[in-house]
């Protein structure tokens, strides 16, 4: 039996059988781990409150072909602050989804892990989970090499001039010039999601220029996440071009992003 320590932090859990889990792991050595936990829905398990969603600690593993198995678990924190915030919850699942996406099996991947550590925390500190979503949504697309451009146009390099719009498939952000609608028609395609560049018709967000500032910031903002606020037309206009930044590089949509987006619009939440 090939042993080994890692420390972790869990993204998902599935049920397997009646008394065992399957659960997968960011660790920093070894990328994303799936791992059986042997017993750890029996009522009195020791391993069943260490191997929840969103809880950081030290294991100890054995490998094997296709699951690891989970031997020990040593508790550093199960965010508290998380667990006790239905929408906290909502949002920590859809970026354990994310990063579950985003990070490859079995290789070694410390800044991602540290990344989403740091993710985690500031999710449990901050009051309003906006912001933590967004950073991490841009903060993984980056890391990953498929993040969009936002500061300059996708087509021409040039100035973004407004009116301007952002299209993922484009590449980014794409000034007034390359995305001027030609005549009622073009508009009123623009209007409805689509933007024509020459033969080829692409989806498309009309963006203001707090919108592209908002997410500069969030670009540019490393490992910390900033202490920023977005209302209205910003906040919503961040959520469309993300959802399509997300969606686009995944080339799907995850099942956690409609009950995490309408958390996120909630008024209680702004």
């Amino acid at each position: 039996m090939s042993l080994y320590q890692t420390e972790g932090i869990v993204l998902s859990q599935t049920p397997l059988g009646e008394n065992d889990k399957i659960i997968t792991l960011l660790s920093p050595e070894e990328g994303l781990v799936r791992a059986v936990v042997k017993g750890a829905r029996k009522p009195k398990s020791r391993l069943s409150a260490v191997t929840q969603p969103f809880t950081r600690a030290s294991f100890q593993l054995s490998r094997g072909k296709s699951l690891d198995r989970v031997i020990q678990v040593s508790l550093k924190t199960s965010h508290p602050g998380i667990l006790s915030d239905y929408a906290k919850v909502v949002c920590a699942s859809y970026v354990s989804e994310l990063v579950a996406e985003l990070s490859p099996e079995k290789q070694q991947n410390r800044e991602q892990f540290w990344f989403f550590s740091s993710v985690l925390d500031h999710l449990e500190q901050r009051e309003d989970p906006w912001v933590v979503v967004k950073w991490t949504e841009v903060g993984l697309l980056l890391r990953a090499g498929l993040l969009p451009s936002f500061d300059e146009c996708a087509l021409c390099g040039g100035e973004i001039v407004q009116p301007a719009y952002f299209s993922a498939e484009a590449g980014g952000a794409v000034c007034g010039k390359c995305g001027q609608a030609k005549d009622a028609a073009d508009w009123a395609g623009v209007q409805a999601g689509n933007l024509a560049l020459g033969e080829q018709t692409v989806r498309a967000i009309p963006v203001s220029p707090g919108t592209l500032k908002t997410l500069e910031i969030l670009r540019d903002s490393g490992n910390q996440c900033p202490n920023l606020t977005a209302k209205g037309q910003v906040r919503q206009e961040v959520n469309d071009v993300l959802q399509q930044c997300v969606d686009h590089a995944l080339g799907k949509r995850l099942k956690s992003s409609l009950l995490v987006g309408s958390i996120l619009v909630s008024p209680h939440r702004e």
